[in-house]
């Protein structure tokens, strides 16, 4: 199963229509780059590859060279779905989720990252 393709279709599939740059921003606030493992080169090919295979419908926008927009067919509903019930079946190996924190210290060790690349970060003894 591609998880690419079952991510991309999607989000296609909930926005009825969307380009590439919405789709990378949706999948990014999902963080599905660091759980997924999901590079926007990626989500630009699956797009093409997905028109290619029918089960998206790519149209060019005129008054925005370059932007392409994408649709999902009747066959790429179908595949999602098919791809979803895969997912939703499939148990997830004790491998992957082997090393993987979870829950409030993991929550929190994200937060200690972000201060500290805002520069926000709290200093040993209580300081901001």
């Amino acid at each position: 199963m591609s998880a690419t393709r079952l991510l991309v279709l999607g989000v296609v599939r909930t926005h009825g229509t969307a380009h590439g740059y919405l789709i990378t921003s949706e999948l990014e606030s999902m963080w599905a780059q660091e759980w997924a493992k999901l590079k926007s080169g990626s989500i630009y090919h699956a797009l093409r590859q997905l028109a290619k295979d029918g089960l998206m419908r790519a149209t060019q926008i005129e008054e925005w060279p370059g932007r392409v927009d994408y649709e999902i067919t009747e066959q790429g509903d179908a595949e999602f779905l098919r791809l979803l019930r895969e997912a939703l079946k499939r148990p997830r190996s004790p491998s992957r989720s082997a090393g993987r924190r979870a829950g409030p210290a993991h929550g929190a060790a994200t937060r200690r990252g972000r201060r500290a690349a805002e520069g926000t970060a709290r200093r040993p003894g209580g300081g901001a």
